[in-house]
């Protein structure tokens, strides 16, 4: 019994000191709101901590909280846009404006997102595939008599035309790298008695590098400056190397390209530098030319395109220069849908394809174009 008697006193001393904590712990409570409550009312001090317990006076403690948060997130917000559009003034590629510099090193509208940050460039966005020389199909007929008396006159033309970018901001340069491949071929489908054969098709890998800019002048802008190896062949083998007949044609050349462009309008200029000469068609550069210009027009659905080639005629030290040859190139496409349109093709002069490069072709055509 005293074991049992010392035992309660054990348990209600216990009791009684944690009751005594729990009241000296809303004592500091209540001092601790009533300091608060100052910012809310002009009351001296002791008559707020009469009403600490009302309603009113734990909301406008909450509303002031609230404002304080609200100020806080506030400040966050505007010192990351002033970061943000610190590193924009401060970028080493002023020649760019912010679209292009998000398009060219992937990132997302900071400006639009305040909390955003770049986000890096993936592999998939590496290795986007972007349209080059055209894609499309067409019912193709030819005026001209064919180089073949088997061949009928009219075929299907096709060209599948691509680049991808192999590294963006290489050597810390702001420009890209490309890989580019057009294949342009001949497809007589329509002549059974010869077993619809590929009567030519040239193939054109290409390595560029591509400078985006961003300068205005003349009422437009100029968008991208462009330079790279060419090497065009038509995959024919001659009879001296053992091939069937004495039509392989090839040709390597440096190029330099620019791009200028309004709302609606664009030229592109392709200047030509032979780098290397083939002995199956030594004079193929007399007839390719130095100078190449393409006006584009893009107004909503309409596209139309006019291409001059040959324009300057080439020259060698110590030769004559060369007469000028070349050709023309129209081209209407009217869009569909954002992926496809009808797209209509003429062309009369030399060098349509590789292996008619000193013949005159006079064609047209009508078909699907593939657009981006």
């Amino acid at each position: 019994m005293k074991i049992c008697r010392f035992m309660i006193l054990v348990f209600t001393a216990y009791a009684l000191t944690i009751l005594n904590a729990k009241t000296d712990s809303k004592k500091q409570e209540v001092e601790s709101l009533d300091s608060k409550t100052t910012a809310c009312h002009t009351e001296p001090l002791g008559e707020v901590s009469k009403t600490l317990e009302s309603k009113k006076d734990i909301s406008c403690l909450l509303t002031q909280y609230d404002k304080n948060l609200d100020s806080n997130s506030t400040q966050n917000t505007e010192t990351r846009q002033n970061n943000n559009t610190n590193k924009e003034e401060t970028h080493e590629y002023p020649l760019l404006d912010k679209k292009s510099k998000d398009e060219l090193f992937g990132t997302i509208n900071t400006a639009e997102i305040p909390d955003a940050i770049p986000a890096p460039l993936t592999t998939k966005a590496l290795l986007s595939v972007e349209d080059w020389r055209d894609t499309y199909f067409i019912y193709l007929y030819n005026f001209t008599p064919m180089e073949n008396p088997r061949h009928i006159p009219n075929e299907l033309k096709g060209q599948i035309s691509f680049r991808v970018p192999l590294s963006r901001n290489i050597f810390k340069s702001g420009g890209i790298l490309y890989f580019a491949f057009t294949d342009t071929f001949f497809f007589q489908v329509f002549n059974e008695k010869a077993s619809s054969p590929v009567r030519d098709n040239d193939f054109q890998p290409e390595f560029l590098f591509t400078y985006p800019m961003n300068v205005v002048f003349w009422g437009g802008t100029l968008t991208e400056l462009t330079t790279g190896w060419r090497h065009i062949s038509n995959g024919e083998i001659n009879i001296e190397h053992g091939g069937a007949a004495d039509r392989s044609r090839g040709s390597d050349r440096w190029i330099f390209k620019a791009r200028w462009t309004t709302k609606h309008w664009g030229v592109d200029m392709e200047a030509f530098a032979p780098v290397r000469f083939y002995p199956e068609n030594p004079f193929i550069y007399k007839y390719l030319g130095s100078l190449e210009i393409k006006i584009f027009m893009r107004y909503n659905k309409h596209l139309a395109d006019a291409t001059i080639t040959g324009l300057l005629r080439y020259f060698q030290p110590g030769k004559k220069i060369d007469s000028l040859h070349g050709g023309l190139r129209l081209s209407y496409t009217y869009k569909l849908n954002p992926y496809y349109g009808v797209y209509m093709q003429y062309f009369v002069g030399y060098g349509d394809y590789l292996y008619e490069y000193d013949k005159i072709g006079h064609r047209i055509g009508i078909g699907v174009r593939f657009v981006r």
